[in-house]
C-alpha cells in the first residue's frame, strides 16, 4: 500500500469518526429538546382534531373548582401574581384549575384562549373560561371562570378576586368569548 492509499485510507476513518460523533450529539441534542413533562401536561388538555370528545369533567370537578374560587374570593390582584399574596386575572384561572382538579394550564391569558372549544355565551356551564377584550389588542386580554347563575369570577385590578354579573354594562361590552376545556356531566 502506498503512501496515498494510506492517506486516503486514514482520511475515510476520520470522516466515519466526525459523522458518528455528529449524529451522536445531534442525537444528545434532540433529546435534549423534547418537552419538558409540564409541557407535555399542558399539551394533553389541548383537544384532539375530533372536537366533539372533550375530556370528562365530573360534578365533582365543579364542586372542587367554586370551592376553590371561593377560597381565593378577596385576594388582592398583583401582576404576575399565581397565590393568595396576590394574583392576575390568568394567574388566577391557572391557580384554581391546579388546586381544584390537578391540570396544569399555560400562565398567559393568550394561550389559554388556544386551548378547548368555543361556545356560545347561552351554552356556558361551571368551569367554562371566559374572555375578555379589555384593551386595544385583536385578542382576549382578561380571562375568568364561569360559576353558573350568569356570573363569573376574576381577578380585578380594582377589586382583586371577586365574582362579577355577565350582564354587567363594562364586562357585557368587553366580552371576547368561551371555551369549554372539559366535558359536563350537568
Amino acid at each position: 500500500m502506498n503512501n496515498e492509499s494510506t492517506l486516503q485510507v486514514g482520511h475515510l476513518a476520520h470522516n466515519k469518526n466526525f459523522f458518528q460523533a455528529f449524529l451522536f450529539l445531534s442525537i444528545v441534542l434532540l433529546v435534549g429538546c423534547t418537552p419538558n413533562p409540564r409541557y407535555r401536561i399542558r399539551h394533553e388538555i389541548v383537544p384532539p382534531k375530533d372536537k366533539s370528545k372533550p375530556l370528562e369533567f365530573s360534578n365533582e370537578s365543579s364542586d372542587r373548582i367554586i370551592a376553590v374560587v371561593d377560597d381565593f374570593l378577596g385576594t388582592p390582584y398583583k401582576i404576575g401574581g399565581t397565590d393568595k399574596k396576590g394574583m392576575d386575572c390568568s394567574g388566577f384561572v391557572s391557580a384554581v384549575f391546579s388546586n381544584s382538579i390537578s391540570m396544569q394550564l399555560p400562565r398567559s391569558t393568550s394561550e389559554m384562549w388556544k386551548l378547548g372549544w368555543s361556545i356560545e355565551k347561552k351554552n356556558l356551564k361551571i368551569g367554562d373560561l371566559v374572555f375578555f377584550r379589555t384593551g386595544t389588542s385583536r385578542n382576549p386580554d382578561h380571562i375568568g371562570i364561569y360559576v353558573g347563575n350568569g356570573k363569573f369570577t376574576h381577578a380585578s385590578r380594582s377589586k382583586g378576586v371577586v365574582v362579577t354579573d355577565m350582564s354587567d354594562k363594562y364586562w357585557r361590552s368587553k366580552y371576547f368569548g368561551a371555551k369549554r376545556i372539559l366535558r359536563h356531566n350537568r
